[in-house]
């Protein structure tokens, strides 16, 4: 329980930068540095994914999300 609530505080702590950071860092490590990260939410997501089409590597991001959201 201690950790669940520890895990809520550090959400709330985190902005939206710190979360669009680590959802990369965790699922694409080798791609964090490449990508800009600032700007709004849908700025982000269509660097994110321009950058992943563009490298030819679109199916990798489609299977983080499929893993994540299934």
């Amino acid at each position: 329980m201690l950790e669940k609530m520890f895990a809520n505080d550090m959400a709330k702590e985190l902005n939206t930068h710190d979360k669009r950071y680590m959802f990369l860092r965790v699922l694409f490590p080798h791609y964090v540095s490449r990508i800009n990260l600032e700007g709004s939410s849908l700025e982000t997501c269509y660097r994110i994914v321009d950058y992943f089409s563009k490298s030819g590597t679109y199916s990798e991001l489609e299977t983080a999300f499929y893993r994540i959201f299934r």
